[in-house]
């Protein structure tokens, strides 16, 4: 709720997590799809690499100014 990171990194955070879910619980009742598998898997992979990135950036530009 504090302003130390952006909202958008939270609602990021997010997406990526209602997405990865529903890409998971589909292959679980569906079985592998190229949709699913080959196309909406890796899009949110790399959002959550990117979302990782972004996040170590900024707390460790954030942990010289509270030390």
């Amino acid at each position: 709720m504090s302003r130390v990171y952006p909202r958008w990194l939270g609602w990021l955070a997010i997406v990526r997590g209602v997405g990865s879910s529903v890409v998971g619980v589909l292959q679980a009742y569906n079985g592998p799809s190229v949709l699913l598998t080959y196309r909406l898997f890796p899009i949110f992979a790399v959002v959550v690499i990117v979302w990782i990135f972004i996040m170590g950036v900024l707390m460790w530009r954030n942990a010289g100014a509270a030390a």
